[in-house]
């Protein structure tokens, strides 16, 4: 009687293991099935995307070809950035807008990156006109290569050129495939006027992840400042006592003898928070990450310098001894 119980138990246990084998692989194939439908409705999306931009992008082209080069009416960063968008937008499809929030990144004569955030800026999303190249990722051509990028270069060149700008080799790419200041840049000069052209050198962007009716582009923009000097006076004294040729160092905040700085590269960056004391400076601490509270408390830095700290209190090195700066107080 036992064995036969035991026989019927058997059996129940391989007949539930055959039902959740069935079920596992109908719900495997059905969901290969959908997955597979998904990537055909996006591949089918994005061939029609890509026609939609290469229609836009060849009326842009034919019609920027034949823009009159502007005059500019006044040497000022926000007159010649508008009528530039003006003379753009007045007929291209694709639109200039202000950017809200950008800067110019400059480097002045005798090396130092300094980082202007009073410029005046204009951006343009250009579309996407190619596959993604499956051993990249990448969008190709590239934001420089790509064929408005290039008519918007040659017109906004020779606008530049024909208002008595000249061409600043130090902030220019040598080449289209130069990577050096990561965007490809042409940069212009006239006195204190300093412009530049952008072209994304980056990846393609999307406006809105993971939805069928974003758009992909890449970013091109243009920028124009007469507020170098103050930015260099204000960076420099920082550059010198970290020795940074390659970063750009900027104050955000200073209360009393105590400093928030930003330190940024082309690609990444950290924050420094430091003391000053006459004409020197001492780095209490450098990193990503919050500061620890135990460090920031010892050496006396106000909570409205650094906002937020480790409260772990994890052991940390003694702050560097103060080293050479210039006064940035002083004239």
């Amino acid at each position: 009687m036992q064995k036969l119980k035991r026989k019927k138990i058997i059996n129940i246990i391989g007949l539930l293991l055959i039902f959740i084998f069935i079920v596992s692989a109908v719900l495997l194939f059905w969901n290969s099935k959908k997955a597979q439908k998904a990537e055909t409705e996006n591949n089918q999306y994005l061939g029609i995307e890509l026609i939609k931009n290469k229609n836009l992008v060849n009326e842009a082209i034919e019609k920027i070809s034949k823009l009159k080069i502007p005059v500019f009416t006044k040497d000022n960063p926000g007159v010649i950035i508008e009528e530039i968008s003006h003379a753009v937008n007045l007929y291209s499809p694709l639109q200039f807008a202000p950017a809200k929030k950008y800067w110019q990144w400059w480097i002045s004569d005798d090396g130092w990156n300094i980082l202007d955030e009073n410029a005046v800026v204009a951006s343009l999303n250009i579309p996407v006109i190619s596959v993604q190249d499956q051993r990249t990722g990448e969008y190709q051509p590239a934001g420089p290569k790509h064929p408005l990028s290039q008519t918007l270069n040659k017109f906004i060149f020779d606008t530049f050129e024909n208002n008595g700008f000249q061409l600043n080799a130090t902030n220019t790419s040598k080449t289209e495939d130069d990577d050096s200041l990561f965007d490809y840049v042409i940069s212009f000069q006239k006195g204190e006027l300093r412009c530049a052209l952008n072209t994304s050198n980056g990846g393609a962007q999307t406006d809105k992840p993971n939805q069928k009716e974003s758009g992909y582009y890449f970013l091109y923009f243009i920028s124009c400042s007469n507020q170098f000097n103050k930015a260099y006076q204000e960076q420099v004294p920082y550059l010198k006592v970290l020795g940074n040729y390659d970063t750009v160092v900027v104050p955000e905040k200073r209360i009393g003898s105590f400093v928030y700085l930003s330190v940024h590269g082309r690609l990444s960056g950290y924050f420094i928070i430091g003391e000053m004391a006459r004409e020197k400076m001492k780095i209490i601490f450098a990193g990503q990450e919050y500061p620890p509270c135990n460090l920031m408390i010892d050496n006396g830095v106000p909570m409205e310098i650094y906002e937020k700290c480790d409260e772990s209190n994890y052991p940390y090195k003694s702050p560097s001894s103060y080293q050479t700066i210039w006064n940035p107080q002083s004239p």
